[in-house]
């Protein structure tokens, strides 16, 4: 069983479907006899009406461009559940563009979960306090905007960069924060940064040793983030 529908539909503004599987009731909460009955339900109908408009476009530059379309948008379920699916389609060969074949599956978990990954990644560059992940190697791999304005470095100069080498006034204290990172998972201490200017300032500064990720095969990292406590300790 395929982890959602494949159909093929008439290209009119009903897209009125010829063939549905069985994974249309499961989607929709509708099944397939409904949206093959004449008259039945029309899958238009059950396209979120702000979404409606573009996914008629999407369809139509794609078949005037003699490729296929993919889409994601929303719809309105049996019991009256807004889900968000992603079709691929296209018009098969011989079919002059009136008819359409493919395939749709649920794509609202997938999506919300990107949305919090945004979400999260918009905090971040909203925080004030410098965030920086560094992999166990000290190179770094993500600065944010509060790393910016701290140190000087752009997001794209620092990326790759050693933080070490970097950033590192006293690289005996920063060995020691490394090495109790690896040991404990964590340490907190104060640190002084050399700026892209040269000025050296002091920083509060956490660590916390990130697990790797299996499903994503992300690696381990050491996650830094630093306050800028110059005008406190002088």
């Amino acid at each position: 069983n395929l982890p959602g529908l494949a159909y093929r539909c008439r290209n009119d503004g009903d897209w009125t479907m010829e063939f549905v599987s069985a994974g249309i009731e499961q989607l929709t909460g509708y099944p397939a006899a409904a949206f093959l009955a004449r008259p039945g339900i029309s899958f238009a109908s059950i396209i979120h009406p702000d979404d409606r408009n573009a996914v008629e476009r999407g369809v139509s530059l794609a078949l005037q461009q003699g490729r296929s379309f993919q889409l994601t948008y929303r719809i309105r379920c049996a019991n009256g559940d807004l889900k968000w699916v992603y079709e691929q389609g296209a018009s098969p060969p011989h079919s002059d563009k009136q008819v359409l074949e493919g395939f749709l599956f649920d794509y609202t978990q997938l999506r919300n979960a990107n949305m919090l990954v945004y979400e999260q990644a918009s905090y971040l560059q909203q925080a004030r306090d410098a965030i920086i992940a560094m992999d166990l190697n000290s190179r770094i791999l993500y600065w944010n905007n509060g790393a910016e304005r701290l140190y000087g470095w752009s997001a794209s100069e620092a990326h790759g960069k050693k933080f070490s080498e970097l950033l590192c006034e006293n690289l005996p204290a920063y060995q020691a924060a490394y090495e109790n990172t690896l040991a404990h998972s964590e340490w907190s201490g104060e640190l002084s940064h050399l700026r892209r200017d040269g000025l050296c300032i002091d920083t509060d500064t956490r660590w916390t040793l990130l697990a790797a990720d299996r499903e994503s095969g992300a690696p381990q990292k050491i996650l830094v983030i630093s306050t800028d406590i110059s005008e406190r300790k002088h």
